[in-house]
């Protein structure tokens, strides 16, 4: 079972509000090397794929020739908690694509288990 299997995608309409909103109390934060992945599209395909998270604002579509990228999600998870995710991608030739991924919630110690997903 993987955190996807708990997490049901949530629609918001204004992502940078409701992240706003949640604060920064309950956020975790961390920084991985996605050697596996050969593009941004593949990173995020990965990332959603593994939180199980909605896109938001289109964010899922990377514009072509692009560096760097930035994915807004919303997820409820077990259909109790909404946990929002920040993912900063930037992709670079020699060494892949870096991301770091920023996660929201009510509660610090859940949004550090989510961040703690990807590995």
């Amino acid at each position: 079972m993987s955190l996807a299997d708990y997490m049901l995608p949530h629609q918001i309409n204004n992502f940078k509000q409701a992240w706003d909103e949640m604060g920064d109390a309950g956020q975790a934060s961390e920084t991985f090397q996605l050697t596996a992945v050969q593009s941004l599209t593949d990173a995020v395909e990965t990332v959603v794929s593994c939180l199980g998270m909605k896109p938001l604002e289109k964010s899922n579509v990377v514009p072509a020739d692009k560096t760097t990228h930035t994915v807004f999600l919303s997820g409820n998870l077990k259909g109790q908690t909404i946990i929002l995710a920040l993912v900063r991608l930037v992709y670079n030739a020699s060494s892949g694509v870096t991301m770091e991924l920023s996660v929201r919630s009510d509660n610090a110690e859940l949004s550090q288990l989510i961040a703690n997903a990807i590995q």
